[in-house]
C-alpha cells in the first residue's frame, strides 16, 4: 500500500522538523503492531537517542474538530505500536472530553493558536505573502583549459573524471560543476534578469582551485586551469499566501502554491533566541510526502534561499 500524506501532515511533518531540535522525523513510515505483526501507517514519527535509549513519538493528524472518539481510535492504534509517547494534532481543536480522555491516556494534544503578540517576532507575524522561486541548472556539456595544452579545449562529459597531481581521483565534472552552482548565487542572479521567464539554456566558466587535472589518452595528467559548462536553465516563481498561528511556543508561517508541476508547502518558524528556520516540501499530489528543501537565511532583501540539484533528464 502506498504511503498516504495531505496538505497538512506535511505542514506539521515540516513544523515537527523545525521546532524538535537534532531528532530524527520520518512521514509516513510503517511501524508493526507487536500482537497482529501487521504494519500500521503513523502520520508522524519523531525518534531521538535520551540517556543511551531510543525514544520514539508517533504524531496523528487531522483536520476536523477532534472528538473523544477519534482521541480513543489513536490510542487504541498505538498501543501495541513500538511508540514511547502519544502526540495528537488538530487543526480544527479538541472537545472537552477529547482533551480529557486524552489526558487521561498520557497522550499530548496540540493544534495552531492564534499567533502570540511576543515583540521577538521579526517575521512571521508580519508575512501576508511570499515570492517563492526556483532555478534548476542541469550540466549537459562542457569544455576544459588546461596549463600544458594551450589552445587545446577537450570536451569533458558529466562522468569526466578529476584527479590530484599525484593521480589521486577527486571527483566528476558532474560533481565540480554542481558544486560551483551551489554557491555561485544562481538564484538571486537569474531572478535579477528581465528575462528570466524565458531562459531555457545557461553557460558558466568555472575558475577551478589549483592542482585540479585531467588525463589525456595516453593517460598523461594534465592541470585544469577552467572548465566551462553549458546545459539546461529553467525558472519558476510563485506568490504564497501565508498564514501566521503559534505551534508548541514557535511563532510560525505557512502556505501553499504550484511551482512549475509541483506543489510546495512553505514552512517558517521563529523561536526566540534561536535563527530563523524555513524549509520547502515540494510534492506531486497528495499521497506524496515529498522532499524537503531546507532554506538558509541570506540578508534583509530575500528571506532565504536553498539549493535543490535536478535530476539528469
Amino acid at each position: 500500500m502506498p504511503r498516504r500524506s495531505n496538505y497538512l501532515q506535511k505542514i506539521v511533518f515540516g513544523l515537527e522538523r523545525q521546532v524538535a531540535g537534532k531528532a530524527e522525523i520520518e512521514q509516513s513510515p510503517l511501524l508493526k503492531d507487536r500482537v497482529t505483526g501487521r504494519d500500521r501507517e503513523v502520520d508522524i514519527v519523531i525518534s531521538g537517542w535520551v540517556g543511551g535509549r531510543r525514544i520514539v513519538i508517533g504524531v496523528e493528524v487531522t483536520a476536523s474538530r477532534a472528538d473523544a472518539g477519534w482521541v480513543d481510535e489513536m490510542v487504541g492504534k498505538h498501543r501495541n505500536l513500538p511508540t514511547d509517547k502519544l502526540v495528537l494534532f488538530s487543526k480544527g481543536g479538541f472537545t472537552e472530553g477529547a482533551i480529557a480522555d486524552a489526558a487521561a491516556s498520557g497522550v499530548e494534544t496540540v493544534t495552531l493558536e492564534e499567533p502570540g503578540d511576543a515583540d521577538w517576532q521579526k517575521v512571521c507575524g508580519k508575512l501576508s505573502q511570499v515570492l517563492v522561486a526556483s532555478v534548476s541548472l542541469v550540466p549537459r556539456s562542457g569544455t576544459a583549459a588546461l596549463r600544458t595544452a594551450e589552445g587545446l579545449r577537450p570536451a569533458v562529459g558529466p562522468e569526466t573524471e578529476i584527479f590530484m597531481k599525484d593521480g589521486r581521483r577527486v571527483g566528476t565534472f558532474q560533481d565540480l560543476a554542481s558544486a560551483f552552482l551551489r554557491g555561485a548565487n544562481v538564484l538571486e542572479r537569474v531572478h535579477a534578469r528581465e528575462d528570466r521567464p524565458d531562459l531555457k539554456r545557461f553557460v558558466a566558466t568555472i575558475n577551478v582551485p589549483r592542482g585540479l587535472h585531467m588525463r589525456d589518452t595516453a593517460d598523461g595528467l594534465h592541470e585544469v586551469l577552467s572548465l566551462t559548462i553549458a546545459g539546461d536553465c529553467e525558472y519558476r516563481e510563485v506568490v504564497v499566501d501565508i498564514a501566521s498561528s503559534e505551534y508548541r511556543g514557535a511563532q510560525v508561517a505557512h502556505g501553499s502554491g504550484r511551482l512549475g508541476n509541483q506543489d510546495i508547502a512553505l514552512i517558517i518558524t521563529e523561536i526566540e533566541t534561536e535563527p530563523m528556520r524555513s524549509s520547502i516540501v515540494v510534492y506531486k499530489g497528495e499521497n506524496d510526502p515529498g522532499d524537503v528543501v531546507d532554506l538558509a537565511p541570506h540578508g534583509s532583501e530575500h528571506l532565504s534561499s536553498g539549493h535543490r540539484e535536478a535530476p539528469p533528464k
